[in-house]
């Protein structure tokens, strides 16, 4: 919630698929389901910041340092996603 608006597409409940987002509506992957913990355990935090920085292509993932966040920012957003893993 807040400037990179990830639970437009991840959920409130990070579980990838935002309550305004009509199922079949996407082209592509579903947003990452942040609560999979074999997806969490196999994904660094640098891979993370790789991502909010250059976007995931074939995924609807836009990139969004510098453009929306702070590098400092997405960090804070890496332990967010993180604590989605967490029990």
């Amino acid at each position: 919630e807040g400037k990179g608006f990830c639970r437009t597409c991840h959920g409130f409940d990070g579980k990838g698929l935002g309550s305004d987002i009509e199922r079949g509506s996407l082209r592509g992957p579903l947003p990452r389901n942040f609560t999979d913990k074999e997806w969490q355990a196999a994904r660094t935090d640098g891979e993370l910041f790789w991502i909010l920085k250059n976007g995931s292509n074939g995924t609807a993932m836009a990139p969004f340092i510098p453009l929306v966040l702070t590098e400092e920012e997405a960090w804070n957003v890496i332990s967010y996603v993180r604590s989605f893993a967490r029990p």
